[in-house]
């Protein structure tokens, strides 16, 4: 059988689809790949309460040596964000939240 994920390595993926930008702590700036996703509507385990529409970001978890933390910043070529909180993280991807800066 054929494992879906050996034909279609996640950094290829990124690769393809992703856009390139800079994330920044501190002093450690690193060129990588990321999904920027604009205007999310969470769904799920929240059902009780609406939450806004969100900007979100998909980072490959070997292009960087550490995990997000609030503050850091992610600066593409049309605009600027910083992290506000990690989303998930399932040992391939992790998926942030981002502010607009």
């Amino acid at each position: 059988m054929v494992n879906f994920t050996d034909l279609f390595p996640a950094a290829d993926v990124l690769d393809a689809l992703g856009d390139d930008v800079t994330y920044k702590r501190g002093s450690k700036v690193f060129s990588i790949k990321a999904n920027i996703e604009f205007n999310v509507q969470p769904v799920g385990n929240n059902d009780a309460h609406i939450q806004e529409r969100r900007t979100e970001a998909e980072i490959l978890k070997t292009s960087i040596p550490f995990m997000p933390i609030r503050g850091d910043l992610i600066k593409t070529p049309a605009a600027n964000f910083a992290v506000d909180s990690i989303i998930s993280d399932d040992a391939l991807f992790i998926k942030v939240t981002v502010i607009k800066q």
